[in-house]
């Protein structure tokens, strides 16, 4: 059987999809604009003038050991080519850096990493979200759906999910949700010849010795 995880959105914020923050080089206002996955109300955030755009949220408790998800949405006014970055804490080097998007006018994108902060101390931080500006376009942005879940709390140590699976799995926003996961090496080979019968459409038992081969065949 999957184990059900429950996760809970460090930035938690009565399911509206942004945090408070401390504004760096822009203004910001209240939007009903969302994608549709479960937030509330989205940030319309005008840059002021050239250079980084940054939303510093309240501390937060840090594990430095632990591994962290962070994901969120943002969209432009018009089309536009850049790059974001997550700080937690606010100290170089940041946690995750140059997360890319091409993105079409009014169109929303989904940016996310999978990160831990080996390098500092545990505590109690600041996260700093940063839009890079790169084209200096200044151009006006929506962000929303904004969730950091604490993988190793949540799944345990060296049990934590790829950026991929979270990708995956977790398409809703929700300031706590659950998720299904597969631990354990029988379910595991379950799914595989599972996986391999739909793909090939034979039916009857795969061995595990033959997954390999039967894996290449397809």
């Amino acid at each position: 059987m999957a184990t059900t995880v429950s996760m809970t959105n460090i930035l938690a914020n009565s399911g509206k999809g942004w945090f408070p923050a401390t504004r760096g080089n822009c203004t910001w206002q209240l939007s009903s604009i969302t994608p549709g996955d479960g937030a509330a109300s989205s940030i319309k955030i005008i840059p002021s003038g050239a250079g980084e755009v940054t939303l510093t949220s309240a501390s937060h408790a840090m594990v430095a050991s632990h591994k962290y998800y962070v994901t969120f949405k943002i969209r432009f006014e018009a089309a536009v080519t850049g790059t974001c970055d997550w700080y937690w804490p606010v100290a170089e080097p940041c946690a995750a850096k140059n997360m890319a998007f091409n993105a079409a006018a009014g169109a929303w994108t989904r940016l996310s990493a999978v990160f831990d902060r080996t390098s500092f101390a545990d505590g109690s931080y600041p996260c700093r979200f940063d839009y890079n500006n790169n084209d200096g376009g200044n151009k006006t942005f929506w962000f929303t759906s904004c969730m950091l879940i604490d993988l190793t709390a949540s799944f345990g140590a060296g049990k934590e999910p790829s950026k991929e699976w979270m990708d995956k799995h977790v398409t809703s926003f929700s300031d706590s949700q659950e998720v299904q996961y597969v631990e354990n090496l029988s379910e595991l080979f379950t799914n595989i010849a599972n996986a391999i019968r739909a793909k090939s459409g034979q039916t009857g038992e795969i061995m595990a010795c033959d997954f390999a081969d039967r894996i290449r065949a397809l």
